[in-house]
């Protein structure tokens, strides 16, 4: 189980993407009211789609196919990607388990399970507890424009 562990440590790094999504939750009464969530969301996108399948049947997550636009965008004679997409708790458990051979994107993962320390199974969050998530969901955003360099052994 330990090569499978840093095999996907090793697309997370190469194809992998770790992010933190700021979703609008509306009221279920129709009254237009919302409240903010944050979610840890952890991809990887690819074409060959049976290596996603082997992801999401040993670590959970789902495969959706990306649409046909999205890469029409970047080639018209682009290939059928794929992305496995896993979030939250699992996203956390997944992270965890690949930390010990994540380089390139070790400094997110890092960041990522911070900001999973804030989460609480509260209904709603206090101000300072979503402050601290949006400080969290930056920091990644900014440590994305960064150039890394593998990190030593």
């Amino acid at each position: 189980m330990n090569e499978d562990w840093a095999y996907l440590a090793g697309l997370i790094d190469g194809e992998g993407c770790i992010t933190i999504d700021k979703i609008r939750l509306f009221a279920r009464n129709g009254s237009g009211k919302f409240r903010w969530r944050y979610k840890l969301s952890l991809r990887v996108a690819m074409c060959d789609k049976p290596t996603l399948d082997w992801i999401a049947r040993l670590f959970a997550g789902k495969v959706y196919p990306r649409s046909r636009n999205s890469m029409k965008r970047l080639s018209p004679k682009a290939r059928q990607q794929w992305c496995w997409v896993t979030t939250d708790s699992n996203a956390e458990r997944v992270i965890v388990g690949i930390q010990p051979w994540l380089k390139n994107k070790l400094v997110e993962a890092n960041a990522a399970l911070a900001f999973r320390k804030t989460v609480a199974s509260e209904h709603r969050l206090s101000p300072a507890t979503l402050a601290a998530q949006e400080m969290f969901k930056l920091q990644l955003m900014g440590l994305k424009r960064q150039e890394y360099l593998v990190a030593p052994n």
